[in-house]
C-alpha cells in the first residue's frame, strides 16, 4: 500500500536532509501517527516501521508518545509495566539512561524503539515483548532486518531513500526484498502486507523500479587480509598450493563468468587477426608497409617540428658548437659554422663563424637550417685565434653536397628507402588498409589479454602485496613467518598489523591498566564513537597518554603510506572517541550513566558495542605468547576489570 506522504499536506512532517549534488532540501514524510491508525484501521498490527536513521526512529517515536494514544489494553500495559519492572531489577542502570525513559514510556502505549545505539538489554526487552504481542509498532533502523525473530503482520518503509556519506540513494532491489521480507508471521497471516510510504524524492516510477527491478547479484566481500595471509604462510605450504587456496575463493569464483567471456573474446580476436594476415603483398613481405608508415610518420613529426622557416621545434637552441649552418646574409645565404650560443631572457644570439673568417652575432631567426646528419666539427677553446684554419674547413665543404646529406640520411631518405614509397604494382593503398586492420585487431587483441591476466592473477597479486608490506615490517622473510608475523597471524582485527606494530613499538610500555585499554580502544573500528571535542579536552590534561596517542598516530602514518606504495587499500585507523569513557570505565567507575553523557556524548549501544570488541583485542593480546608476560598480564587484567557490569550484562543476552 503505498501511501503518498506529499501528497496529502496534512499527514505529512517536513524534514531536511542533503542530496548527492550536496544541496539542503526538505522532505515530506508521512506523520506516523497517520500511519499508525491506518494500520490498526485495517488489522495489520503489529507492525515494524523501518526508518533510515536513529533521529528519524526516535523522533516518530516521540511523535506518537506525545499524541498519547495507546495501542494496548489496560490488561497490556499492566504486563509491559511488569516486564519493565523485572529488567530493571535484574539491571537497574538501564533506568538512567534518559533515552531508555522515554522508550520505557513508549513500551507502555505499545511503541518500540530499535537501533544499534540502543543497549543490547533494551533491544532484548524490546523483541520479547514485540513476541508477545505486547508492542504492535517497532520503529527500527534496516538493521533490524538481519537476524532477529519478530514476527510481524506488516512492515512499513517511510521511504524508498536512505542517506549514505554521499548523499541520498534508492533502495536497492534485494534491501527492499530483505525488509519485507519480514512482514507475515508464520503459520498466522496468509500473507504479509509491506506499506511504502513516499516522500516528495521518491515516486511510483520509483517504487515500481525497485519493486520489479531483478535481484542485484551477491558480490564477494573477501578481502586478504594481514592475518588471513600469515595464517595461509603459517600452513607451510608452498606458494603454488596456496595459490590455488586463494584462488579457489568466492570472488575468484564470481570471477569466473567475467573469465569465460573475455578468453571467449580473445579466442575470437586472434581468429581474426589470423584471417587478416592472410592478405598477400604482392612484393611478399606486408611488413613493410608498417616500416614504411612508421618511418611516414617519423616525417610528419620531424616536420611539424621544424614548423615554417625551420624556426619552431628542433631548432638553434637545440644545437651545440661545431655543427653547421646556413645562414641569411644581405647578400644571399651562406655556410656558417656555429661558435658560441648566448641564451639571454628573451631571446637566443648564437655566433658564427662564416667562410670568409668573420666571426657574427645573429638571432636565431637568421638561421636558415642546421644540418643535423652532418657530425660537428671540432671547435678548440681558442678558436678565436684559430679562425683562418676553421674557414679553411668551411671552404672545403659543399653546400649541395650537405643538402643532399640531409635528404638521404634523414628521415625523407629513410622513407625514400622503403620500396612502398614507389611501390611498382600500386599496392600501398591496399597493403596500407591491411595492415591497419591487423594493428588494429592485434591492439584490441593486446587490450584484452591484459584485462584477462588482470581478472585471472586478482587475488593472488593482492595476495603477493599483502606479503610485501609484512615484509617490510619484518613479519615475513623468505615467504615464513617471522615471531611479528606469528603474532599478526593469531589475531582477528580489521588491521593485525597496525595492532602488531603497536606491540612490538613499546607503545604499551609503562602504562597503568587503564591507559593500556583506552590506548588499545584508539585501534577499535566502529562507525560511531565519541564526541571529539570530550576526547581533545580529555587528552589536554594528560599529556604521557598524548605522547603515547602521537606515537600510535605515527605507526598508522607509516603503515598507510607503506600500504598506498604497495597499492594495498586497507582501512588504517586511530580514534580518540573512546579513550575518556574507556579510562573511566577501565579506571574501576561504576558511574555508568555518568560515563555515557560526560565522557562519551553518543548512544550507549554504541559504547557497549565498543567495549565489547575492546575486551575481544585485549584477550587477544593476553593470550598471545609473542607478547611480553608482564604486558600480557596487564592486558588480561584490563579485559576483566572492562568487562563487568552492564558491559558483561550485554554480552549474556
Amino acid at each position: 500500500m503505498p501511501c503518498g506522504g506529499a501528497r496529502c499536506a496534512s499527514s505529512a512532517r517536513s524534514e531536511g536532509g542533503y542530496n548527492d549534488k550536496g544541496r539542503w532540501y526538505t522532505r515530506r514524510v508521512v506523520d506516523p501517527t497517520v500511519m499508525l491508525d491506518e494500520l490498526e484501521s485495517r488489522g495489520w498490527l503489529p507492525a515494524i516501521y523501518f526508518i533510515f536513521s536513529r533521529a528519524g526512529g526516535e523522533r516518530a517515536m516521540e511523535t506518537v508518545l506525545a499524541e498519547g494514544k495507546p495501542l494496548l489494553s489496560r490488561p497490556e500495559q499492566q504486563e509491559v509495566d511488569a516486564a519493565i519492572r523485572e529488567a530493571a531489577s535484574d539491571n537497574p542502570t538501564i533506568l538512567e539512561s534518559p533515552l531508555n525513559q522515554t522508550i520505557f514510556q513508549a513500551l507502555g502505549m505499545g511503541v518500540g524503539l530499535h537501533h544499534a545505539g540502543v543497549l543490547p538489554s533494551v533491544k532484548r526487552l524490546i523483541e520479547l515483548l514485540f513476541e508477545r504481542g505486547l508492542c504492535k509498532v517497532v520503529f527500527a533502523t534496516e538493521t533490524m532486518s538481519l537476524g532477529i525473530h519478530m514476527p510481524a503482520k506488516s512492515v512499513v518503509l517511510q521511504s524508498l531513500t536512505k542517506r549514505t556519506d554521499r548523499g541520498f540513494r534508492s533502495l536497492t532491489h534485494n534491501e527492499l526484498t530483505q525488509m519485507a521480507g519480514r512482514a507475515g508471521r508464520r503459520g498466522i497471516d496468509p500473507e504479509g502486507k509491506c506499506v511504502m510510504a513516499l516522500d516528495v524524492r521518491d515516486g511510483l516510477e520509483d517504487m515500481i523500479r525497485v519493486v520489479d527491478g531483478p535481484p542485484e547479484p551477491i558480490l564477494s566481500q573477501f578481502k586478504l587480509g594481514y592475518g588471513s595471509v600469515a595464517l595461509l604462510l603459517a600452513t607451510g605450504q608452498d606458494m603454488a598450493t596456496i595459490r590455488r587456496i586463494v584462488e579457489s575463493s568466492f570472488g575468484q569464483y564470481q570471477n569466473l563468468k567475467k573469465i569465460r567471456g573475455l578468453e571467449a573474446e580473445v579466442e575470437s580476436l586472434e581468429v581474426a587477426v589470423a584471417d587478416a594476415r592472410r592478405f598477400e603483398a604482392p612484393c611478399g613481405d606486408l611488413s613493410k608497409i608498417g616500416r614504411y608508415r612508421a618511418a611516414r610518420a617519423k616525417l610528419e613529426q620531424y616536420r611539424m617540428g621544424r614548423g615554417r622557416g625551420g624556426r619552431q621545434g628542433r631548432s638553434a637552441a637545440d644545437a651545440e658548437p661545431g655543427q653547421l649552418a646556413l645562414v641569411r646574409r644581405k647578400g644571399g645565404t651562406s655556410l656558417g659554422l656555429i661558435c658560441g650560443l648566448d641564451r639571454r631572457r628573451h631571446r637566443l644570439l648564437v655566433t658564427i663563424l662564416l667562410q670568409h673568417g668573420v666571426a657574427v652575432q645573429m638571432k636565431e631567426g637568421n638561421i636558415k637550417r642546421i644540418f643535423w646528419q652532418t657530425p660537428p666539427l671540432h671547435i678548440p677553446r681558442d678558436w678565436e685565434r684559430r679562425t683562418r684554419s676553421l674557414s679553411e674547413q668551411l671552404e672545403r665543404l659543399s653546400i649541395s653536397e650537405l643538402t643532399e646529406r640531409e635528404r638521404t640520411q634523414g628521415p625523407e631518405g629513410e622513407l625514400a628507402a622503403i620500396e612502398c614509397h614507389r611501390c611498382p604494382w600500386s599496392s600501398q593503398p591496399r597493403c596500407e588498409h591491411a595492415w591497419k586492420g591487423i594493428e588494429s585487431l592485434e591492439g584490441r587483441l593486446g587490450q584484452k589479454r591484459e584485462m584477462l591476466e588482470a581478472i585471472r592473477n586478482a587475488y593472488w597479486q593482492e595476495f603477493c602485496r599483502v606479503v610485501k608490506v609484512l615484509e617490510r615490517f619484518g613479519a615475513v622473510q623468505d615467504g615464513k613467518l617471522l615471531a611479528k608475523g606469528q603474532l599478526i597471524a593469531g589475531f582477528r582485527h580489521d588491521n593485525e598489523l597496525l595492532v602488531a606494530e603497536m606491540v612490538d613499538r613499546g607503545i604499551l610500555d609503562d602504562t597503568t591498566l587503564a591507559e593500556a585499554a583506552a590506548l588499545c580502544s584508539c585501534l577499535i573500528e566502529e562507525s560511531r564513537s565519541g564526541d571529539s571535542t570530550v576526547a581533545r579536552l580529555f587528552l589536554k590534561k594528560r599529556p604521557k597518554l598524548k605522547r603515547k596517542l602521537t606515537e600510535l598516530e605515527g605507526v598508522a602514518h607509516t603503515v598507510l603510506e607503506v600500504q598506498r606504495h604497495h597499492q594495498l587499500p586497507m582501512p588504517v585507523g586511530v580514534s580518540t572517541g573512546f579513550m575518556p569513557s574507556v579510562l573511566r570505565w577501565a579506571s574501576g567507575e561504576d558511574d555508568w550513566a555518568g560515563i555515557v553523557e560526560e565522557s562519551f556524548g553518543g548512544h550507549e549501544g554504541d559504547l557497549i558495542r565498543a567495549l565489547r570488541r575492546l575486551i575481544d583485542l585485549l584477550r587477544q593480546l593476553a593470550e598471545a605468547p609473542e607478547v611480553a608476560p608482564a604486558l600480557a598480564s596487564l592486558l588480561g587484567r584490563a579485559a576483566r576489570v572492562v568487562d563487568r557490569g552492564i558491559v558483561l550484562e550485554s554480552a549474556l543476552i
